[in-house]
């Protein structure tokens, strides 16, 4: 994206793998978590046409399904509170598979068993269970059903056309991706699912008609002209609210442009966007696949340092030295397991996936090593071969693999 349009869209790879069906630009997604953004702008657009105020309680909104918080002693939670992730409410959630005999919880039962924590505006604690009330809320307020109310109020007004986001019409379904993770480099299905937390990021959108969307936070709330929101709210949605992230975006400020951004990821998808405030430029990415955040976001921000005009190596993305694994130590067992493989590295090369334990470093244990001495171990310069001692996570079998240190592109 770049001002006020799309000016480039290309789709890779397949969206159904058995059938070797091509993905098209017009192929369909699972937003994921970036669907609470258009939530956030739901409630903003209330705030706009005056039913509430961004400080308001919620519970004043909620009626007889109002959440148990810190009201009485005179901390109420509030709208900012819940669209920042400052609320303090917790509330267990839950997947349904899609082809199970039963429904998930609504939004109402989940409002009531919601219940404060910590008081609101203590602590960051990000929550899909909030964004799953600001949904509710949504309802309470504009007096028509979440998905309606997204479809006439922002989907409509932006061009898109289909009138199904959280229930894909048959039309949609067409067009649908499946889902799948990646194991081993191949694509395994996966079932599919429904959350009981939808607004918070259970919808379907294609991957231009979402930077329709985001084209708004890019033009002070316009699309084409067509207000959506108004300036003053686009500059609160992306404002730092207690020192954190915004409504509900992440920030970053980069060479005095401010970045705001989003990720998603449910069972066999996963999104990435970022949005260049000043430069007016963004970018946003969907896969069909579990287990690629750290691609996409690799995407993403190389997408935006190429609209910010920037070399590699001066932006967002570096190229470093090493393996490219992300290991976590286990304190309790003292083993070292391998959560990501970094793209393009020494060990994405030799095939390598997430889930591996590593036994051995150069036939030296890794057992009771801290995340420090680890990296210690597997240090050095360029062309340096470290051998890795690994057990595979299900079979327990073990396999030597030898990596030679070389460049790789990392996030930053």
């Amino acid at each position: 994206m770049k001002d006020d349009r799309v000016v480039w869209t290309a789709a890779f790879g397949y969206s159904n793998a058995k059938l070797k069906v091509p993905a098209t630009p017009n192929t369909i997604y699972s937003t994921g978590s970036c669907l609470k953004p258009i939530t956030a702008m739901a409630i903003m657009q209330l705030v706009d046409k005056g039913k509430i105020k961004l400080d308001d309680p919620i519970n004043k909104s909620l009626g007889k399904h109002a959440v148990k918080d810190f009201s009485a002693k005179g901390t109420p939670v509030t709208f900012r509170h819940l669209l920042s992730h400052y609320s303090g409410l917790t509330v267990k959630h839950e997947m349904v598979p899609l082809w199970e005999r039963r429904l998930p919880k609504s939004l109402e039962q989940l409002a009531s068993e919601l219940k404060s924590e910590e008081p609101p505006g203590k602590r960051f604690q990000y929550s899909n269970s909030g964004f799953a009330l600001a949904g509710l809320l949504v309802q309470k307020i504009s007096g028509m059903p979440y998905e309606q109310y997204i479809v006439e109020n922002i989907l409509r007004p932006v061009g898109i056309r289909q009138s199904g986001l959280i229930n894909p019409t048959p039309e949609m379904i067409e067009e649908l991706s499946l889902p799948y993770r990646l194991q081993n480099r191949k694509a395994v299905p996966v079932g599919r699912i429904r959350f009981d937390i939808y607004p918070a990021g259970d919808a379907y959108l294609s991957v231009p008609a979402m930077s329709r969307i985001l084209l708004t936070h890019l033009n002070g709330g316009k699309h084409k002209g067509v207000s959506i929101l108004s300036e003053d709210s686009v500059n609160e949605m992306r404002k730092r609210q207690f020192g954190a992230s915004g409504l509900d975006f992440g920030i970053r400020e980069v060479d005095g442009d401010k970045l705001v951004m989003h990720g998603g990821g449910v069972p066999g998808y996963s999104t990435k966007f970022i949005l260049g405030v000043k430069s007016k430029v963004g970018v946003y990415i969907a896969a069909n696949a579990t287990r690629v955040q750290l691609p996409n976001r690799i995407l993403a921000q190389r997408a935006i340092d190429l609209l910010r005009g920037k070399k590699l190596g001066t932006g967002l993305v570096r190229e470093i030295e090493g393996l490219g694994i992300v290991p976590v130590v286990d304190k309790e067992s003292g083993t070292v397991r391998i959560t990501d493989i970094f793209p393009r590295s020494p060990a994405s090369r030799a095939g390598l996936s997430a889930g591996f334990a590593i036994r051995k470093v150069n036939d030296v244990s890794v057992a009771g090593k801290t995340r420090k001495e680890f990296f210690r171990m597997i240090a050095g310069p360029a062309g340096k071969n470290i051998r890795l001692e690994l057990i595979h996570p299900n079979r327990q079998e073990t396999k030597a693999v030898d990596l030679r240190r070389g460049k790789f592109l990392t996030p930053s």
